[in-house]
């Protein structure tokens, strides 16, 4: 479980790809929780992106070396938090049509 961490990329060279991606808070093993357990899974009680979604930033260059960035909200300033020291000035950032990301990539 540790070696994902351990292979992040420091830095991304030549053409990058950045996307984001949501998961499930997972509160496994947490005592009181403020909501009913989820068994296997499950999906979120609203539709869409909510507070119980973690964002997740996946940045890759060309050459495979990848970087797996849990963000804090899913906002330009994390995002760009989170890239910064990712990105040299001369890397070219590939983003999908996301708002946030091509705000955070300007």
């Amino acid at each position: 479980m540790a070696a994902p961490k351990a292979i992040q990329a420091q830095s991304l060279v030549g053409i990058a790809e950045v996307d984001e991606t949501f998961f499930l808070h997972s509160r496994k093993g947490e005592r009181g929780l403020d909501r009913k357990p989820r068994r296997r899974g499950g999906s979120a009680a609203k539709r869409g992106t909510s507070k119980e979604q973690v964002p997740v930033l996946v940045a890759r260059d060309r050459a495979t070396a990848t970087a797996n960035l849990i963000l804090d909200a899913d906002s330009k300033a994390c995002v760009v938090i989170a890239l910064k020291p990712l990105l040299p000035a001369d890397t070219i950032l590939c983003t999908d049509g996301s708002n946030v990301l091509a705000a955070a990539a300007k």
